[in-house]
């Protein structure tokens, strides 16, 4: 069995919509529902700067790597034992 690259990072896009979904219901709540201070718009700041981050490193990342290839999955595991040692 063969699995591409692509599988992994559209699997990882997924991901990253739902965690940008989420995200953006956590800045509403922050927004709507926080006593604006200092500490609250200080550390949004830096919640969506790691993000920034996570997201440019990630793209740095994915440029090196070579889309056309495939990874050849193959477990081989034998269920039944077919031998008879030891049975004789």
């Amino acid at each position: 069995m063969t699995i591409s690259p692509f599988i992994i990072f559209i699997v990882y896009i997924v991901g990253l919509v739902f965690f940008l979904f989420l995200s953006i219901v956590n800045l509403y709540h922050v927004l709507r529902f926080s006593f604006m201070r200092k500490v609250s718009i200080i550390m949004t700041a830096v919640y969506f700067g790691l993000i920034v981050v996570i997201v440019l490193v990630t793209l740095q990342l994915v440029s090196d790597v070579d889309w056309t290839q495939t990874w050849d999955i193959s477990i081989d595991l034998p269920l039944v034992e077919t031998s008879n040692e030891g049975f004789e």
